[in-house]
């Protein structure tokens, strides 16, 4: 966010893994949360010096994140975190 000349982090945007996570399972109940793809799909973004980031830059890598984070959740053996899985990708 935006306020006069300076960017502005709200925090937490991301309940990070739906699957034995106790926050999420904490606020799910709540109806506070969306669907992990649905969060990012509006929204600009800039760089830690407050320029805006090109929307053809982060589409590609939104969609890059979804394609890594379906195949992670198509391996049942998976090991480590999802963090460290997508580092890895």
């Amino acid at each position: 966010m935006f306020a006069g000349e300076c960017c502005i982090d709200l925090g937490a945007q991301w309940c990070h893994g739906e699957k034995g996570n106790v926050v999420f399972s904490m606020a799910n109940h709540l109806n506070v949360l969306a669907s992990s793809y649905q969060l990012y799909t509006n929204m600009n973004f800039v760089d830690s010096h407050g320029k805006m980031v090109d929307k053809d830059i982060t589409d590609w890598l939104l969609q890059l994140c979804v394609d890594i984070v379906d195949k992670a959740s198509k391996q049942p053996d998976l090991e480590g975190s999802l963090g460290d899985y997508i580092d890895k990708e």
